[in-house]
């Protein structure tokens, strides 16, 4: 058989059907071209992590069939090992929940040569003359490719005759279908066959499906005809999957696209003549509109001197309404001199009114100056002088009376100075009376009621003005020269910076690192308080500079090499996204959303994120608690106890979890596929082995310690190690509890954090959003390093595969190269 190859295919993803999907490929060989070696391949995972992965490999397959240049047996075997490879270089780099296994179907053709190669789940029909054969593989090679030894591709000759179909399909799909079945579809022509398959397989979440037919005519039409009177099929795809293996230009047809029912081309035709009919009808029709518009021209002329009928109307209304529109001006002129442009606005008096203007009437309207004088004139009370009695020689006192009169007036008038309640004179009635209020702009505050009493004690208030100013002397002296005469604290500069020295050669004396910041940083106190009492020397700067470094060396502060952006999830839903874990694997970042009460999933290559779960009441799924990563997808718990698996593209799934009475899950780890539970309130961590369903058998006490009371969050590798609340971590070994003091490191964390294995488990690692920064402790407690990067302002959380680091900050999902 050496005519082209046939093909269509299409694939159902989550529900959707596409013409093509991700786990099917279509490739050629070297050669020329009618010599070149097709290759069909349909991949299939067998987990979903697995399934995502699939693409990757299906790619990676036709990548390297382009160079091949062997037999197509050979071809096949080394495809399969391009495959394997990809598996394992992955599986190396992952760890075990993170780690792959696919099965492969592929059929190989070339001239009169057609070869069905397998591995691992999958299966291909073959049509010929009426007979339908099944193959798949069996006994050792039914084996996945990656849960083991690579085994060795099943490979099956056929024959491959004028007719005949050959079908590769998702095992899925077997479970709707039956051979009786599947041999009738195939007989069909090749798009009515397609169809039909996807009539029936529409209701599938995810399967592909590629059918690969041989012309019964090659020297035709390669469009396979159909029945007379068929029902029109849904269309679900909208482009042609055809494979040209001849040459270009050589006059022959190919099928078109299994997913377009051809047979209303006529309808679409019989539909642009309609069109093409309408729009001649349309322009007939607008034709005699032109003279219409000729009757309303007017001339230069008759523009000029306004004869036109039209002009005179356009001419008067303008009239009317300028006239209208003064009259209103002049209405609005009459009750404000303001002109406004926009809507009435309030008219406030202020100082750029007219003294005339209406608005500046009133009560307070009169000029400011007659006011004042007129204050003022009010202010001078000019009373005449009060008749002077006339003289009477014979009614004058005795001398006597007159002295004892006039002791008794200098009597009152003492008292009267001393209450301040007037001046007066040697004949004890006030000549003037001071007013409270003199009524114009100046106040006296009854200034002129008091009594002056300049005389009385005046040597005593110069003695304490005098006081006064030598204290303020004493306190400028002390603030700026007090630090140069007494030094700091009566401490010689000289002496601070000896101390600055010693503590100096302590730290470089000793191994504790915790010991060596704590002299670090006491030379470093005395140095600056030898550097205010004396100021700096060459000395104190070489010695500054000697504690500054060796405090750099304690910090060991690292630039990771490279922090690049995966995604932005700043515009992701309707609130902003807080998660409070994160967890890697499978492709996909994984975040607990907290704001939102949901788990997003990031894919790693950068695409758009997904919700896998969220609260749904119909689907009894509650808010969100924590989550941690098994090898076949996402583990989150809820807040009702459920557990429940989910990744892209599925539903989520209960799980089931044989708990035993009264336990309280703080947090899970996973390890091995293992689940452990932190039980802070028994002190106890359980471990889940798991079964078909989930966790079904009884759970084993793991660890059971007194310290694990106040441990929030849990870490289980070689060892089980927590962290508590306040940021203490706690390694257990051999049931015991050992702290880690992370000896060296500036601050410690304030707060619980999750930690993550590190350096192939010689460090731990955790990050600590109060410095923006990820700190790295040895597994002897002591700290290692930090990492630190302008990318991580605003982290919130962290999480890591055996290859890259994972932060969230800034609204942005971002990967780290160590």
């Amino acid at each position: 058989m050496t005519e082209p190859l046939q093909v269509g295919q299409f694939a159902i993803v989550d529900h959707e059907p596409v013409d093509r999907g991700p786990n099917a490929g279509i490739f050629e060989g070297k050669g020329p071209i009618d010599e070149r070696a097709e290759l069909f391949v349909l991949a299939e995972g067998t987990t979903p992590a697995s399934e995502a992965f699939a693409g990757h490999v299906v790619t990676a397959i036709g990548t390297a069939w382009g160079g091949f240049d062997m037999s197509l047996s050979g071809c096949l075997t080394a495809a399969f090992r391009e495959a394997e490879r990809n598996i394992w270089d992955w599986n190396q780099k992952s760890i075990a929940q993170h780690q792959v296994s696919i099965g492969l179907t592929c059929f190989a053709h070339r001239g009169n040569q057609a070869i069905v190669a397998q591995a691992g789940p999958g299966i291909a029909f073959h049509l010929h003359e009426g007979e339908l054969r099944a193959y798949f593989a069996r006994g050792e090679k039914a084996r996945a490719i990656g849960s083991g030894a690579p085994p060795a591709p099943h490979l099956t000759r056929v024959d491959m005759q004028p007719g005949d179909r050959m079908l590769l399909l998702s095992t899925s799909a077997v479970e709707e279908l039956n051979q009786d079945i599947i041999a009738g579809i195939l007989a069909l022509p090749g798009q009515q066959a397609l169809q039909d398959f996807y009539q029936r397989l529409r209701g599938q979440r995810h399967v592909t499906a590629l059918l690969i037919a041989a012309p019964d005519q090659p020297d035709e039409d390669d469009r396979v005809p159909e029945p007379a009177g068929l029902s029109p099929e849904p269309e679900i795809g909208a482009e042609e999957t055809v494979i040209d293996a001849t040459r270009e230009g050589d006059g022959r047809g190919f099928q078109p696209s299994l997913f377009i029912d051809d047979e209303h081309q006529a309808d679409v035709e019989a539909a642009r003549k309609a069109l093409v009919n309408i729009s001649t009808r349309a322009s007939a029709r607008s034709a005699p509109l032109a003279p219409l518009a000729e009757h309303f021209k007017i001339q230069p002329l008759q523009r000029a001197v306004g004869e036109s009928s039209n002009i005179r109307d356009l001419a008067e209304r303008i009239k009317a309404r300028t006239e209208a529109t003064s009259g209103s001006l002049q209405q609005g002129t009459a009750q404000s001199t303001t002109v406004l442009t926009g809507p009435p606005r309030p008219i406030w008096n202020s100082a750029g009114q007219k003294q005339g203007s209406p608005e500046s009437a009133g009560p307070r309207s009169q000029p400011p100056q007659a006011s004042r004088d007129r204050s003022f004139q009010r202010g001078l009370v000019n009373d005449s002088p009060a008749t002077l009695p006339a003289h009477s020689s014979s009614s004058a006192p005795p001398v006597g009376e007159l002295a004892a009169e006039r002791t008794r007036r200098l009597q009152a008038a003492t008292a009267a100075s001393s209450t301040g309640s007037s001046v007066v004179t040697t004949g004890g009635a006030p000549l003037v009376r001071p007013r409270d209020n003199m009524g114009g702009r100046w106040k006296g505050n009854g200034s002129l009621n008091r009594r002056r009493t300049a005389n009385r004690g005046g040597w005593f208030n110069d003695r304490f003005l005098l006081l006064g100013a030598l204290g303020v002397l004493a306190v400028i002296l002390i603030f700026f020269v007090g630090p140069r005469l007494f030094g700091s604290g009566g401490v010689d500069p000289e002496e601070l910076l000896a101390q600055a020295q010693q503590q100096y050669t302590i730290a470089t004396n000793t191994v504790d690192p915790s010991e060596q910041r704590i002299a670090l940083t006491q030379a470093e106190a005395f140095l600056l308080g030898a550097e205010d009492a004396g100021g700096q020397t060459v000395e104190s700067t070489q010695l500054f500079n000697q504690v500054a470094g060796a405090l750099r060396v304690l910090d060991n502060v690292v630039a990771p090499a490279a922090v690049e952006t995966v995604a932005n999830l700043s515009q992701f839903g309707n609130a902003p996204v807080t998660p409070s874990d994160m967890e890697v694997g499978g492709g996909y970042v994984f975040l607990l959303d907290t704001a939102s009460s949901q788990v997003i999933a990031q894919p790693t290559g950068g695409t758009a994120a997904t919700v896998i779960y969220g609260v749904d009441s119909v689907l009894g799924h509650d808010r969100p608690v924590a989550i941690s990563m098994l090898s076949n997808g996402l583990l989150v718990f809820d807040a009702s106890g459920q557990f429940w698996l989910a990744f892209p593209g599925f539903e989520a799934t209960p799980v089931i979890l044989n708990a035993p009475a009264g336990m309280a899950i703080t947090d899970l780890a996973v390890s091995n596929d293992n689940l452990f539970v932190l039980d802070a309130a028994q002190a106890a961590v359980y471990r889940f082995v798991p079964t078909t369903n989930g966790f079904e058998g009884e759970p084993e006490v793991y660890l059971a310690a007194p310290g694990l009371r106040q441990a929030a969050r849990l870490l289980v590798d070689q060892d089980v190690v927590t962290m508590t609340a306040d940021g203490t971590i706690q390694r257990f070994a051999d049931g015991v509890a050992l702290t880690l003091s992370q000896a060296g490191i500036d601050d410690k964390p304030a707060s619980a954090q999750q930690l993550r294995t590190f350096d192939g488990g010689s460090s731990l690692v955790y990050p600590d959003p109060a410095q923006d920064r990820l700190v790295a402790v040895r597994r002897d407690g002591t700290f290692d390093r930090q990492y630190r990067h302008d990318a991580f302002t605003g982290l919130t959380a962290f999480a890591m595969d055996d290859t890259y680091g994972y932060v969230f900050s800034g609204g942005q999902v971002r990967r780290i190269t160590w």
